[in-house]
């Protein structure tokens, strides 16, 4: 048996042999899927196995499917131990390559091709070279744009997986077995290695990095202090900075909601970014006071501040009070002089209150009260584990009312000038 018919439902040593089987893409006009199965008896795909598979993901109840794709182009499936049989659907006949992965890459003839071209999953050794790879981005403006490297031939053994809406640069190394791309523009080999496709590429000289997408630094874009006006969605741009091409190596990341200057600077290979339409070089980026070095992500905007030295005072003609105090803000621009006289008590107005102030008139957006009970908050926050801080750092990212930054380690840390004596 050196292959199967597309569709239907194959028993494994019956129907089919264990082994290797890959496929060329789905017959045109079909989903494609394929399931392995665990058992015969009661099987949980009875009928649409692309439905059955959508119900799956929604319930995350596997029953006894151990492995499952939709497929959007070629393919590789491994048929392997403790796999009864094999659903098939809207699939173009099977070829059986080998009795192993390892195997059947060894039997192939090294692909030679630089190119990866269209939606599939694409087997390094069978259907393309290791090494890095770039694409210039999606191949349309709708749909989804996903890529993932994995470490077997199964698409839920992912070393790394990423959303991109721009050029994106992937490094198939050691480890990769196999990698899943749709909706992309083709991936061009461009080298061995990461340094070696920086250092065969002419250095970039554009100043501006436009739009969303992983940039490769030496290749895309210039290291330095790029400067972002506002980002374009609602929930703020994100910036990750790399170590590697590798979505996962993370040495520095954030939110913001205003405008912004990040700085890519030694050990950053690349940047990952979503949100934003166009960064521009600067030369002398705008100055971030904080009084917290540890607040790296702290931007501060325009007239927001912190009330100090607040007090109230008897009104000289007896009545009312009088109040008042200074405004620290958070720019670093020249305390502004608080002053209310013949006033009533103004229980939103109190010292660490904060604010925007903003041609002569203040609005108070976070009273004291609020600040206080806030801080007990963010230290409980900080004593959970990273990945449940990452969590809520995903959650609530922004958290600039209160003067607080977050740290590339999901930590919460005072910023504001005004909180501090």
């Amino acid at each position: 048996m050196r292959g199967f018919s597309g569709d239907g439902f194959f028993i494994v040593g019956v129907d089919i042999r264990p082994g290797v089987y890959r496929m060329p893409g789905p017959i045109a006009g079909r989903v494609a899927a394929y399931a392995l199965l665990s058992s015969l008896a009661d099987f949980a795909v009875s009928g649409n196995l692309v439905q059955t598979i959508f119900e799956l993901i929604r319930s995350r109840n596997s029953g006894n499917i151990m492995d499952w794709a939709l497929i959007f182009g070629p393919t590789t499936m491994v048929v392997g131990p403790g796999v009864k049989a094999v659903k098939t659907e809207g699939c173009m006949p099977w070829e059986r390559l080998g009795d192993t992965l390892d195997a059947a890459i060894q039997a192939a003839e090294p692909p030679s091709t630089p190119l990866i071209t269209g939606d599939g999953l694409f087997v390094v050794g069978i259907d393309i070279q290791p090494g890095v790879y770039r694409t210039p981005g999606p191949a349309s403006d709708g749909g989804v744009h996903s890529y993932k490297l994995l470490s077997s031939a199964s698409v839920h053994d992912t070393i790394d997986d990423q959303l991109v809406n721009g050029p994106a640069t992937v490094t198939i190394g050691p480890g990769v077995k196999a990698f899943e791309t749709s909706g992309f523009l083709p991936w061009q080999r461009i080298g061995d290695t990461l340094d070696a496709a920086i250092q065969a590429v002419e250095p970039p000289s554009t100043p501006l990095i436009a739009g969303e997408g992983l940039f490769v630094v030496g290749i895309d874009i210039q290291p330095g202090t790029y400067h972002a006006n506002r980002p374009e969605r609602k929930g703020g741009g994100f910036y990750f900075l790399l170590s590697s091409t590798n979505t996962n190596d993370i040495i520095d990341q954030g939110r913001v909601h205003g405008p912004a200057d990040i700085y890519i600077g030694p050990g950053v290979k690349a940047v990952n970014l979503s949100g934003f339409r166009l960064l521009q070089r600067v030369d002398n980026p705008s100055s971030r006071p904080s009084g917290n070095p540890s607040a790296a992500n702290w931007q501060p905007r325009p007239g927001w501040g912190t009330i100090r030295n607040y007090l109230e005072v008897p009104n000289d003609e007896g009545i009312g009070i009088d109040i008042v105090g200074k405004f620290i803000f958070d720019d670093g621009s020249p305390a502004e002089p608080l002053v209310w006289r013949n006033t009533a008590p103004r229980p939103e107005v109190q010292e660490y209150s904060r604010g925007v102030y903003a041609d002569g008139h203040l609005t108070v957006k976070a009273p004291a009260s609020l600040l206080l009970g806030a801080e007990e908050m963010f230290q409980n926050i900080n004593s959970m584990e990273a990945a449940k801080r990452a969590l809520v750092f995903m959650d609530h990212g922004d958290l600039y009312e209160f003067g607080w930054a977050w740290t590339p380690q999901y930590r919460l840390v005072k910023a504001a000038l005004g909180l501090f004596d």
